[in-house]
């Protein structure tokens, strides 16, 4: 059982005094879980958090984050923390766990030549190419098809809002404060007394803190914390297969394997092999093309929207193949005023919802489509009171993970 985990925390003094942690084993806890409703649904919240926390792999290179680099050859546990909403790269959400860790065998892919924090049109705190920030680790463990942000919670129709008091947290609920979420992801007794787990994602990663009454209170003693809890824990889908991935790969795309891309962008290849293949083929949902290969990198232009796989080639022997998808975002805005009317549609991805936000991807208004707007095709959106430029995003959905239009400025 997911919620029956031994863990240790090791408290020391300095700990102690400024943040309460609380320490407990095996021996002297249980999990207060047994008789919980709807235990399937928290099954499946908590398989999603341990997919997030507890994933490992270790970076061929230094990988860029907040506060510095990841190192070479260091064994990382967990995602990377980075806010990558200004280029849409959650893991999670805009690509599977299995890009994810397929980046990671690219020396020469993203993961290790992009550093958002540099490149980023505002300064957003971004770093890795791919990462989570708190929403994403939370509306990923819960299952929302949207990666909502902190600020949009309260809004949101899917949770309840239940007192903020230490007596009244159950497994599975969100504990918010101002700009940051953190999930419930054990409730246990120790020594006749309740205590929780939360998992978080920040700066440092992916962290579990286990606390009491008295240190979960300490920790928001100067915010006005709340409590959401998901109306239907029923629904809450299952995690995606654990990912099996090989040690070793012959051709993946600059940002890794199984990837999707919007029609009109470029799709890099990158050679990973030592073998003296002679050329490559590309492979696609109407016909089969080879091409003599003279480079370390093949950059492919012009592709029409469908699926791809390519493999490398010498006489009759393929390699393992890279797959990746191109897929069609029809955006245009039909109407201007305090109301933007537009329409969207797709030949062969699904249109999931609508983001306004700032030129950093900062989110103002999140929604998804009903099924009239998708029906029809055509939806609105009301902009906000801001004074900054704003945008409009489409959010389409593929096989391997989802794409937006090209940001159209609608203010």
């Amino acid at each position: 059982m997911f919620a029956g985990k031994a863990k240790t925390l090791l408290c020391f003094c300095t700990c102690v005094l400024f943040f309460p942690f609380v320490s407990c084993d095996s021996d002297d806890s249980d999990d207060i879980y047994e008789d919980y409703p709807h235990k399937e649904g928290c099954d499946n919240i908590l398989r999603r958090i341990d997919y997030m926390a507890d994933i490992e792999w270790i970076p061929l290179k230094g990988i860029p984050t907040l506060v510095g680099s990841l190192s070479k050859g260091s064994r990382q546990k967990g995602l990377i923390y980075s806010s990558v909403k200004e280029i849409d790269k959650s893991v999670g959400y805009d690509v599977s766990m299995e890009t994810f860790l397929t980046a990671v065998k690219n020396i020469d892919g993203c993961l290790y030549n992009e550093n958002l924090k540099d490149a980023s049109k505002q300064g957003n705190g971004a770093a890795a190419y791919y990462g989570t920030v708190c929403s994403g680790l939370v509306g990923y463990a819960y299952g929302l098809k949207m990666q909502y942000p902190t600020h949009l919670y309260d809004s949101l129709s899917c949770f309840e809002h239940i007192e903020p008091t230490f007596d009244n947290i159950e497994l599975c609920d969100a504990l918010w404060e101002p700009g940051h979420v953190v999930i419930v992801s054990r409730v246990f007794d120790r020594n006749g007394k309740k205590c929780i787990e939360t998992t978080e994602a920040n700066g440092e990663g992916i962290v579990r803190t286990m606390y009491n009454s008295w240190g979960l209170l300490h920790r928001y003693k100067k915010t006005h914390w709340r409590i959401y809890r998901l109306k239907d824990l029923r629904n809450v889908p299952e995690a995606e297969p654990w990912p099996i991935i090989s040690d070793s790969y012959d051709i993946l795309t600059y940002r890794g394997d199984k990837v999707t891309y919007r029609q009109g962008e470029e799709v890099v290849l990158n050679i990973l092999s030592k073998a003296e293949y002679t050329d490559y083929v590309l492979v696609s949902d109407k016909d089969s093309t080879s091409f003599p290969l003279s480079s370390k990198s093949i950059t492919l232009t012009n592709l029409p929207p469908g699926s791809y796989r390519v493999y490398l080639r010498k006489g009759g022997v393929l390699s393992k193949p890279t797959f990746f998808e191109v897929l069609s975002t029809f955006v245009k805005v039909t109407g201007y005023g305090a109301k933007v009317e537009f329409s969207f549609a797709s030949l062969n991805a699904t249109p999931i919802g609508v983001k306004v936000c700032l030129e950093d991807g900062t989110t103002q208004v999140m929604r998804e489509f009903n099924e009239q707007e998708i029906n029809t095709r055509v939806s609105s959106v009301t902009l906000p009171d801001v004074a900054n430029p704003i945008y409009l995003k489409v959010f389409f959905q593929g096989k391997y993970g989802r794409v937006t239009n090209e940001p159209i400025r609608i203010k």
